[in-house]
């Protein structure tokens, strides 16, 4: 089976809708969490911008104007989170992801970001779509990244202790 690759704009566009027709309250999450801002974003020189424009999300053109926050990364790292071979705190403090603007804006991008891992994690339709995306991923050396890093251990540490809520 050929699996047919897709851009940034055609990937993000395919991912809203996908929300919006199978995990509704996820789209809404999201709505939400975009609010009235914009965000452009940026995987490996490839740019859009992010919106909600009359209660829908939308991806606009990359050299739109204004934006509220930006943020990037690289289809790797972007793969690797999908495939749950990498974890955010870790591709913050590595820089494989960046954001920027304010910081309610910041915080709003990760929490996007956070709602569409949670539902890739359960998707099989949102997994199809990371593997057209994969398709045009250009060569590099994977990702590293997991449980085996002192944050990861950390983390193991203080949810065993009950220090940390699930």
């Amino acid at each position: 089976m050929s699996i047919e690759p897709i851009g940034l704009s055609s990937w993000i566009t395919a991912i809203v809708t996908h929300l919006e027709t199978s995990e509704p309250s996820a789209y809404a999450r999201l709505v939400a969490v975009v609010g009235a801002r914009r965000a452009r974003i940026t995987l490996d020189g490839d740019t859009v911008v992010v919106s909600v424009v009359r209660g829908r999300l939308m991806v606009l053109p990359g050299d739109t104007e204004p934006v509220d926050g930006e943020g990037g990364s690289s289809r790797a790292a972007v793969l690797a989170l999908l495939d749950g071979r990498l974890e955010t705190s870790i591709a913050l403090r590595e820089g494989l992801v960046y954001a920027r603007g304010s910081v309610e804006s910041v915080g709003r991008i990760f929490h996007a970001i956070e709602i569409v891992l949670d539902v890739s994690a359960r998707s099989p339709a949102l997994r199809s779509l990371a593997a057209q995306y994969r398709a045009v991923a250009p060569p590099g050396s994977p990702v590293s990244g997991g449980r085996s890093s002192p944050v990861g251990r950390e983390l193991e540490l203080l949810d065993r202790l009950g220090l940390i809520g699930s």
